[in-house]
């Protein structure tokens, strides 16, 4: 995988912009972009635009990666999706 940040300023800290993340195999082919903000994440995948994607509050976050075993059950529950 590459993830690249498109906007980067030397103290980092989020407010009302996104910082995006451009997320791609090592041969360049784009799987979407993850937004993150200062109320929640977002992850838009393929060609879709900020806005259009799944989003995540912070609490959730922490919800879902709290524990190894919230993580696994997760992903067991998106994969069958």
């Amino acid at each position: 995988m590459k993830v690249s940040i498109n906007q980067l300023a030397t103290a980092v800290q989020i407010k009302n912009t996104a910082i995006e993340f451009k997320v791609s195999d090592t041969k360049d082919k784009h799987f979407g972009d993850f937004y993150v903000d200062k109320v929640r994440i977002e992850w838009c995948s393929g060609k879709k635009h900020q806005g259009n994607g799944v989003r995540l509050k912070w609490e959730e976050v922490a919800i879902l990666l709290g524990s190894e075993e919230a993580k696994k059950a997760a992903l067991a529950a998106a994969k069958k999706v």
